[in-house]
C-alpha cells in the first residue's frame, strides 16, 4: 500500500481558527552556541492538520490518546467538492460518486487557497454540514477529512456525528 502524508507544515504565525492561540516557534538552543538545535513550540490543539477527538464535541467522549491511529491509515476515496460554498451537505456528497463501501473519505475543497501564503482567518470557509456528516455515517464512513488542492491534502474536523463513531 502506498502511504501519502496528508499533513501541512506547522509554521510560525500560520493561519489559525479564530479564537485559537497563535502559533509561535522560537529557537531556545542553537547548533552554533549549544551544539544542538531545540525549538519552543506554542500552539493550540487545532493548529494545521489535526484530528478532533470525540471529547472535542461530546462530554465524556474519548480523548485523542484513546482513538486508534490505525483508523486514519488505509485506502481513502477523494471526493472533489471544490465547487461547494459553505456547508457540504448530503446532496453534495450524493452527487460526488463516493462508493458506498468507503470507510475513509477525503473532501477536496477550495479551503486550500487560504494556507499559502498565511493570512487572517477567513469566515467563509467550506465545512461539513450536519446532514453531510449523517450521510457519511449512514454509509459506514468512520473518518472524513478536508482535502487540500494542488495534490496535497489537509485533514480537518469531521463534526460531532463523525466523532461519535470513534
Amino acid at each position: 500500500m502506498k502511504l501519502i502524508d496528508v499533513t501541512i507544515p506547522i509554521r510560525d504565525a500560520m493561519t489559525v481558527y479564530r479564537g485559537n492561540p497563535a502559533v509561535r516557534i522560537r529557537p531556545v538552543m542553537t547548533l552554533e552556541k549549544d551544539g544542538v538545535h531545540v525549538s519552543e513550540l506554542r500552539l493550540g490543539s487545532h493548529t494545521g492538520t489535526h484530528v478532533d477527538a470525540p471529547s472535542h464535541f461530546i462530554k465524556g467522549g474519548k480523548g485523542i490518546d484513546r482513538v486508534d491511529a490505525e483508523r486514519f491509515i488505509g485506502p481513502a476515496w477523494v471526493a472533489d467538492l471544490r465547487r461547494v460554498k459553505g456547508g457540504i451537505g448530503a446532496g453534495d456528497l450524493a452527487t460526488a460518486r463516493i462508493p458506498r463501501a468507503s470507510r475513509r473519505v477525503l473532501l477536496r475543497t477550495s479551503n486550500s487557497r487560504w494556507w499559502h501564503p498565511a493570512r487572517a482567518f477567513q469566515t467563509d470557509f467550506v465545512y461539513l454540514a450536519p446532514d453531510g456528516a449523517d450521510w457519511l455515517v449512514e454509509r459506514g464512513a468512520t473518518c472524513s477529512t478536508y482535502a487540500r488542492a494542488a495534490g496535497r491534502w489537509r485533514p480537518s474536523r469531521c463534526g460531532s456525528r463523525m466523532a461519535m463513531r470513534a
